[in-house]
Order: structure tokens, then C-alpha cells, then sequence
């Protein structure tokens, strides 16, 4: 289903994920809090960028202060590019991470116009954060021909704490909404981007599979 937090009155009671896909507008204040009062009391968000530049402070404070810091510009890979597209290219895969324990060894995931994250102290003492998808050591970070920084980016990354016994809040950060996009899955049906996305969705749910 789907939800105006502003005119719904914040997060749905029985919402038991909520879904940001690839906003092009940033969320207003009273927006941000609500899904960090979500958050705070056990909620599940998955959050899939958007591929554009423009700054969204709301989405990114989020994102900080679950421990990910979104880096400036789109993430480019001089090492596992795609037909000479750096911006074009395989993340390598932490299947360690429940969010990707859906996928193996030799799985495939294929990225464009990714945005890029670096994993920094969460706000607080009790969230955990892992990157499950990052660039080789020749990732960029490029925001304009003029400011390029080297280093390893997360393109996948997730966050958990535990509120109380049984419930965990959970936030899964995507930079690219690309992942699942048709242009890219149904070109090459050999990769694993479906299967990421809904084993990481799925990893909320204890009684649910992907078939």
C-alpha cells in the first residue's frame, strides 16, 4: 500500500515495512521525524536512492544517523566496471550480511548511477550498521571533474538496533535505485539484483520467503 505521512498522520500502526523508492524530493521535517519515531520504536525502512545529485538533507540525516554518511556525487569503480563505464559497475557482496544472504559466492550485481556511502558512528551506542555491498579500494566519489575522492563506498548497507527482546528496528540504505530496474534486470537476466532486493526486504520477516 501506499502512505502520505503527512496526511495519514505519520507511519500506519500495521506498517510492518516501510518502503522509501527512489524520491526525487526530499522528506519535510515533520516527515524525518516521524520515520525516526518509527524507527526508535522497532520499525523496518528500506531506502532506495534515487540517481540525481541533488542534496536531500532530510534522507541524509536519516541515513547519518543510522551510521551512513552519504558521500558527495555518484559512485564510479575504476576496477569492476562494466564496458568501459566506471559509473556501470559490480558491487562486490558481503553474503556474511543477512541482507544479502540470499546470494553466493559467484552471485552477480550489476549498479548505474549509484550514490555511495561511508559507514561513520551511528548516533547512538546501540545501532550496528554493516555494508553488505561496496566498490572495490578504486571506488570514487565523484561529484564534478574537479571533486574526486578515492576510496571504498557502500552501495548497500544496513542498520539494526535492538529496542527490547524480539524487536529490532532495521534500516537498509540501497544507493541505486537502478538495482531493480528493468532496463538493467531484463538485459541482463543473469545477474542477482531482484534477488538482493527481496532478501533484504525478507530479512524483516521470520515467517516469510522469496519462492
Amino acid at each position: 500500500d501506499t502512505v502520505n505521512l503527512l496526511t495519514d498522520g505519520g507511519v500506519p500502526a500495521d506498517c510492518d515495512l516501510l518502503i522509501i523508492n527512489a524520491p526525487t524530493r526530499d522528506l519535510a521535517d515533520d516527515e524525518l521525524d516521524m520515520v525516526l519515531e518509527y524507527l526508535s520504536t522497532g520499525g523496518q525502512v528500506l531506502y532506495t536512492m534515487a540517481s540525481q545529485m541533488d542534496a536531500l538533507p532530510n534522507l541524509e540525516a536519516m541515513c547519518a544517523a543510522y551510521g551512513m554518511t552519504v558521500a558527495d556525487g555518484f559512485i564510479a569503480d575504476a576496477e569492476r566496471y562494466y564496458q568501459n563505464d566506471p559509473y556501470l559497475f559490480f558491487p562486490l557482496i558481503d553474503t556474511s550480511v543477512d541482507a544479502a544472504s540470499g546470494l553466493t559466492s559467484d552471485s552477480l550485481v550489476l549498479v548505474y548511477g549509484s550514490r555511495g556511502m561511508t559507514l561513520t558512528d551511528p548516533e547512538r551506542d546501540t545501532i550496528t550498521v554493516s555494508s553488505f555491498l561496496t566498490t572495490s579500494e578504486k571506488g570514487y566519489a565523484i561529484a564534478d571533474e574537479n571533486n574526486q575522492t578515492q576510496g571504498t563506498y557502500a552501495v548497500g548497507a544496513v542498520a539494526t538496533e535492538e529496542i527490547d527482546d524480539g524487536i529490532t528496528a532495521r534500516l537498509t540504505v540501497f544507493g541505486a535505485s537502478s538495482l531493480i530496474d528493468t532496463g538493467i534486470t531484463s538485459s541482463f537476466t543473469n545477474l542477482d539484483n531482484t534477488t538482493l532486493y527481496i532478501t533484504a526486504a525478507l530479512a524483516v520477516f521470520e515467517d516469510v520467503a522469496a519462492i
